[in-house]
């Protein structure tokens, strides 16, 4: 197929976009491919553009900034924590989240658990 994957199957074998254009154009015997063939072949020549990565994560969110920044500024909570993503939540670590309720609770934060 001459889409994503299929160019990068074909790059992967050694056949980059500038065979399949000099191909598809000796077979169809055009002068110029359509637009969409191109912006395909140009999208396979350049690579991606950035890279993004999915986590499984748990989120906690605060009921207010200032907890949140209290737990970031606490060495014995931050170590639990990773990503702030915005001004009332931030990423929670799935490994140690017993021990991040307890160390909350010990600090006087009250958590409940969603799930």
């Amino acid at each position: 197929l001459l889409d994503e994957k299929g160019t990068r199957r074909a790059a992967e074998q050694g056949i980059h976009a500038e065979h399949i254009t000099g191909f598809l154009t000796r077979v169809t015997g055009m002068d110029k491919l359509p637009q969409l063939i191109l912006d395909i072949l140009g999208n396979a020549r350049s690579g991606p553009t950035g890279n993004v990565t999915v986590e499984n994560v748990l989120v906690l969110r605060t009921t207010a900034p200032e907890t949140l920044d209290f737990m970031l500024d606490t060495p014995a909570l931050r170590r639990f924590l990773g990503a702030r993503l915005g001004p009332m939540a931030v990423v929670a670590r799935r490994d140690n989240i017993d021990a991040l309720i307890e160390a909350l609770t010990e600090r006087g934060i009250e958590v409940e658990v969603v799930e």
